[in-house]
């Protein structure tokens, strides 16, 4: 499995790289996976004081109606309906 989400701490911030340009930085289920373990690894470490979330200059981010048409990934008022 490629890693599609990158991590660095750098002066008490957390610089976390999405690394999927081909997709435009899409994110899928792996790189939700690994932005949860990231996330859990910021919240644990008192070291971190900002997180900032970056991409490749050329392709930063999809559009989100790209993320909400995918079939395995709930739309926003679903998942915060289950709260």
């Amino acid at each position: 499995m490629t890693k599609t989400v990158g991590f660095a701490l750098r002066d008490n911030v957390a610089w976390i790289t999405l690394n999927r340009p081909e997709a435009f930085n899409a994110i899928g289920l792996d790189a939700m996976q690994e932005l949860h373990d990231i996330a859990g690894r910021c919240g644990s470490d008192r070291a971190v004081r900002a997180a900032v979330i970056t991409g490749p200059a050329r392709r930063r981010s999809a559009p989100v109606a790209t993320w909400r048409a995918s079939p395995r990934i709930p739309p926003a008022s679903t998942c915060s309906s289950r709260r």
